[in-house]
């Protein structure tokens, strides 16, 4: 699962570059002040040309940095297409409004809920340790998949599939959630991701296999 690991890092990274930028300008505002106090009289000067210069470009850079690093990190946890290791489990993600539905095409199997009321939310359940591969759209407007847990976000779009690629590798049941405002009862559009053992995912699979669950 990289994609909690390296938003953390990439967090980090910011909050670092973030918190010495504000300790520079605390000390500027400090000595602009120290020095406003000392002046019997205003400055005459009306601009700085050769500060200002180093400034902009200051800001270019780390606004560079901070997007070339972003960049790099999104590219390293990107799904492979190699053949080897064990085969994704594809799975077709359908937002609508307001919920969700889960297509597993090789087993015919459909989940699918309402969400009224933060109730009958669907459940996306998944085997551990092997990859999980998302083709994401939505039926009617914009939504988003976002499980806080993965640290990862995606959009989907009328007409449009995106596909993104997750490795969880201990059991658990997380919640998942739109985070793109959609509509009246957007705030109810939530979802869970279970994540069981293989023996238990072929078990559940085998159960359901050809049935809709709602």
């Amino acid at each position: 699962m990289p994609y909690r690991p390296t938003f953390d890092s990439e967090f980090a990274l910011e909050l670092i570059i973030a918190a010495v930028i504000f300790g520079i300008v605390v000390l500027l505002m400090v000595y602009a002040l120290l020095q406003s106090r000392r002046r019997t009289e205003p400055s005459q000067r009306s601009e700085a040309k050769g500060l200002e210069r180093t400034y902009v470009l200051v800001l270019i850079g780390l606004a560079g940095f901070i997007l070339s690093t972003s960049l790099i990190s999104n590219a390293d946890v990107q799904p492979s297409r190699a053949a080897d290791g064990p085969k994704p489990l594809v799975v077709q993600v359908n937002a609508f409004q307001w919920c969700w539905r889960f297509t597993y095409p090789t087993r015919h199997i459909v989940v699918t809920g309402t969400c009224i009321q933060g109730h009958d939310l669907p459940t996306l359940v998944v085997p551990t340790g092997r990859p999980v591969r998302i083709h994401l759209t939505s039926d009617d407007v914009v939504h988003e998949w976002w499980v806080p847990h993965l640290r990862y976000k995606e959009e989907a779009f009328p007409n449009w599939t995106n596909t993104f690629q997750f490795t969880l590798s201990s059991k658990g049941d997380w919640i998942g959630r739109c985070s793109e405002f959609c509509g009246l009862f957007h705030s109810f559009m939530d979802f869970h991701l279970e994540a069981v053992s293989p023996q238990q995912y072929r078990q559940w699979s085998s159960q359901h296999a050809g049935t809709t669950l709602t």
